[in-house]
């Protein structure tokens, strides 16, 4: 992702990222938490509900463009097919992530929408110290902290696979 800082500027200028202030529906861009090979998330404010919310952005770099301020755009129209169907996956993503609103482990869902050319999931703000962070920080972790850690993922995990009954054998296990 491009990221630039301008000479006597502290200040990082992403140039894919939505603007800081940016509007998607009621949700108001306070930032960039992160950024992967399919899209951003941000930290927002709904300003109907006067809270801090996670909103996951779909923009895959490989797929996909932002035109202008905030417009997404497939890449080429060699790829206008592979990005809808990636945009309809998210937009199943967000709908089962919204259905397990109770699983232990998952992030809880508020809402997903349809906007710029793309979809958004927005979803419960998380505080805390990535796994990533606290690896690189202290190194591998003591056993009792990866019980604790591990358990409730898998306890997600078993939440959102169906029963081994009902897949089918040309069917990958449902991911969490």
């Amino acid at each position: 992702m491009a990221d630039h800082q301008f000479p006597g500027s502290s200040e990082t200028i992403n140039h894919v990222a939505l603007a800081v202030g940016r509007k998607i529906g009621r949700y108001e861009i306070l930032g960039v938490l992160g950024q992967g090979g399919f899209g951003i998330t941000y930290r927002a404010r709904d300003t109907q509900l006067s809270r801090d919310v996670a909103i996951k952005e779909y923009l895959p770099v490989a797929l996909a463009i932002r035109q202008g301020a905030s417009t997404v755009l497939p890449r080429s129209t060699d790829v206008a097919d592979d990005f809808v169907w990636g945009r309809d996956r998210f937009i199943a993503e967000g709908r089962t992530l919204a259905s397990l609103h109770e699983a232990p482990a998952i992030v809880r869902v508020f809402d997903f929408l349809e906007e710029n050319g793309t979809a958004y999931i927005v979803m419960e703000l998380l505080r805390g110290e990535t796994l990533d962070s606290k690896l690189r920080r202290q190194g591998p972790l003591p056993p009792a902290e990866i019980d604790a850690i591990l358990w409730p993922l898998l306890d997600a995990c078993s939440t959102c696979t169906p029963p081994a009954s009902s897949i089918a054998t040309s069917s990958p296990p449902t991911s969490c």
